[in-house]
């Protein structure tokens, strides 16, 4: 991350993913579908994300995983169905 700050970037990925949400949330939003960030290691971490979807008494979630890879450690971790 240092080396990002150094070019006046603060972390590329996850200016990307917010940008990401937020074309999504606006692309649903007559659906009245929101969209939430969660992070495995960095913030917004996934704790936030259901503790902010929890709080909404939301009646459906529907998960949209962006990593640019599958492993059983990585995403595999957070998969429940």
């Amino acid at each position: 991350m240092d080396r990002y700050r150094s070019i006046g970037i603060n972390d590329p990925l996850g200016s990307v993913t917010l940008r990401q949400a937020s074309a999504l949330e606006r692309r649903l939003a007559h659906l009245g579908i929101q969209t939430f960030v969660a992070c495995k290691h960095t913030e917004p971490l996934v704790e936030e994300a259901v503790s902010q979807i929890v709080k909404m008494n939301a009646e459906r979630l529907y998960a949209l995983s962006l990593a640019p890879l599958y492993t059983r450690t990585g995403t595999g971790t957070r998969l429940v169905v």
